[in-house]
């Protein structure tokens, strides 16, 4: 199993991030996917999916919840193919006036793939901060 582990610190609160991690516009919006076509659940044992259109293909990324905490902790399984399934852990702690977010992704990836996974997630989170910032 190989790790990835993200911590970003955002001006906003911390109801603001999760909002951004579990209502689907929001979501679509950073994740880069087609919003009609996001669904987020975001309840225990809720489901989540978001599909991407890239380069005339699309891209299905789908999960559940495992542990939804408001504000604070999400846990999530996270997958783009039958094949194998990560799992998420988002933790939110406030500081300062913003929101530091540690993101954990426990995922079946060969080494070689740890390097692109890493730079898709840090897209995504500049993503998610400008999507933040434009909302303060």
């Amino acid at each position: 199993m190989s790790t990835i582990d993200i911590t970003r610190t955002f001006d906003a609160t911390p109801e603001d991030v999760f909002t951004a991690w579990t209502q689907a516009d929001q979501f679509a919006a950073w994740f880069g996917s087609v919003p009609e076509r996001t669904t987020v659940d975001a309840t225990v044992g809720g489901k989540w999916q978001a599909i991407m259109e890239y380069e005339g293909a699309e891209l299905t990324f789908f999960g559940e919840f495992q542990e939804v905490t408001p504000h604070s902790k999400l846990v999530l399984t996270f997958s783009d193919s039958p094949e194998g399934t990560g799992l998420v852990t988002v933790t939110l702690n406030e500081v300062d006036g913003g929101t530091k977010m540690r993101m954990v992704q426990d995922a079946p990836l060969p080494e070689e793939q740890i390097g692109p996974a890493t730079e898709g997630w840090n897209h995504f989170l500049d993503a998610m901060g400008e999507l933040l910032a434009k909302q303060k």
